[in-house]
């Protein structure tokens, strides 16, 4: 199998090693003029042909699949042409940056008609599946989301973006885990001294009913996470990193040093990510290999797709506008 990469910055050397370890052959890479990485990029993974244009390198090369790694604001211009050339894809995420494109994207698809997979890497934590199949046996009570971001509000494009950029991972996992959501009420507040809203609340309902409280409250002193409560269970993906399964409770009653009564939650599992890779980089890679080497899709809800990215996309549209 030969791959054509674009883009060769940070990220591109996680899934290059994934690749790399599954005999795949990176028969050549295209990145911008001046790329200060291109050089150190194509030496350590023993790539013999690199180019300042992709389609030249299409032209030139015999590939058989693209691996699309350029940075957030090049994707959403390359979606269109890339999904042109008919080229099987594997395309960093977010693919773009309006459901608008995405539509756009996805009217084209249904004539070109190539298999086309989106990097959310984290459906493909080791742990996941198990966690799913916890959530759709159980009954499940209400879902909270956390969404902290770290950014500096001074960059008004980067902060305009950063839900499709980065946020849009944890949505993607709520579509992954509980299916369609809808939208039942929003707020949004910009703090004083700052042009960028900072500080969103919402509460999303599935499909039947169960209410998914999601606040996002960026510069806070917290961290990426989910919870679900099924039946009696707290599963709590915090970071999202570890999935930690809490069961009952032991309460100590108060004493002389601690003059408060105590709800301590019982541990009953935890999944950790396996350390020696960018979590879930190898499964998704692996996955994309065993499809294009398929005369049908495996499973179709495992990846993200173009049309569940629309979904993801569409959604944290409304609650920000």
């Amino acid at each position: 199998m030969n791959i054509g990469f674009i883009g060769c910055g940070k990220i591109a050397y996680y899934h290059a090693d994934v690749l790399f370890d599954l005999g795949v052959n990176i028969a050549s890479v295209s990145a911008r003029k001046n790329s200060p990485n291109i050089i150190s990029f194509t030496e350590k993974y023993n790539i013999n042909k690199y180019y300042t244009n992709w389609r030249t390198m299409l032209k030139n090369e015999s590939l058989d699949a693209l691996w699309v790694v350029a940075s957030w604001d090049q994707l959403d211009k390359l979606l269109i042409p890339l999904i042109k050339t008919g080229m099987p894809l594997f395309l960093e995420k977010p693919v773009a940056l309006s459901s608008k494109k995405i539509k756009q994207a996805i009217s084209l698809h249904k004539i070109t008609k190539q298999y086309i997979q989106v990097g959310y890497n984290r459906r493909f934590y080791s742990f996941m599946d198990e966690i799913k199949l916890i959530i759709n046996k159980g009954e499940l009570r209400s879902v909270l989301v956390e969404i902290p971001e770290s950014i500096d509000l001074t960059n008004i494009y980067l902060s305009n973006n950063l839900w499709f950029i980065n946020s849009s991972h944890l949505i993607d996992l709520l579509f992954f885990f509980i299916g369609p959501l809808k939208l039942k009420y929003k707020t949004k507040k910009t703090l004083p001294n700052t042009k960028i809203s900072s500080s969103y609340n919402a509460l999303l309902e599935t499909v039947e009913n169960i209410p998914v409280h999601l606040t996002a409250e960026w510069n806070t002193a917290n961290n990426f996470g989910i919870t679900f409560i099924v039946n009696d269970k707290r599963i709590v993906l915090k970071p999202l990193e570890i999935a930690s399964i809490y069961e009952g409770f032991d309460i100590i009653e108060p004493s002389v040093k601690y003059p408060i009564k105590q709800f301590r939650p019982k541990l009953v599992k935890q999944y950790k990510c396996r350390k020696k890779y960018k979590p879930g980089f190898f499964d998704q890679a692996e996955y994309f290999i065993n499809q294009f080497s398929s005369d049908r899709l495996i499973d179709c809800t495992k990846a993200s797709m173009l049309q569940s990215s629309l979904d993801v996309t569409k959604l944290i549209e409304e609650i920000i506008h």
